[in-house]
């Protein structure tokens, strides 16, 4: 059977599945049952038939296997979906009346001890925030202009910025002064 804290930490979808292997296997252990029965009527007849006896115990080794791997298909679906730090304890655990064995409050216990201590003994990383990105996402200049529909109509567009230097015919005077008149050498004394 699943242990009752195992089947409340699985979804419905697991504890199904799980059901389906269950039935399963108890159909072998029927078949396993029979078998023994067969087994145990040829080995109290007499003259034994050993070739019968050899036929019956290799079916019911073929059963018993199958009824083991399916018990193992089970855990694993079941492992699969509870967390890391129980998965390595509840593996360790002997299938016995329950899938994880009867002592399972026992071995969650000490699976909490265990990463509890665990815990405390890890060094402790100051959590960093993720650095915000002040700068504006690269403009790639391949980009493709926006559609007639969105594009800013009239004055709404933007305008273009002012040159950072005039051209050169332009009438307005240049900011730059005139280099001092030199003195001709007479005007030195």
């Amino acid at each position: 059977d699943l242990n009752p804290e195992v089947k409340a930490a699985v979804s419905d979808t697991v504890y199904k599945r799980d059901k389906g292997i269950k039935i399963k296997q108890k159909q072998i252990t029927a078949a396993i049952s029979c078998v023994a029965e067969a087994l145990t009527l040829v080995l109290e007849t007499e003259p034994k038939n050993v070739a019968l006896i050899k036929l019956l115990m290799d079916a019911s080794k073929l059963l018993c296997d199958s009824q083991n791997h399916d018990s193992g298909t089970r855990r694993s679906f079941i492992l699969y979906n509870l967390k890391k730090e129980l998965k390595d304890q509840l593996q360790k655990t002997k299938i016995d009346k329950y899938l994880f064995s009867q002592d399972l409050a026992d071995t969650l216990k000490a699976a909490r001890a265990i990463s509890k201590t665990g815990a405390d003994m890890k060094i402790s990383t100051p959590q960093t925030q993720p650095r915000k990105n002040n700068k504006p996402p690269p403009k790639n200049l391949n980009w493709r202009a926006p559609p007639q529909s969105h594009r800013p109509k009239g004055n709404q567009r933007m305008k273009e910025p002012a040159r950072k230097n005039p051209p050169e015919n332009s009438s307005q005077q240049s900011s730059r002064r005139a280099p001092p008149p030199q003195q001709s050498a007479r005007g030195r004394r």
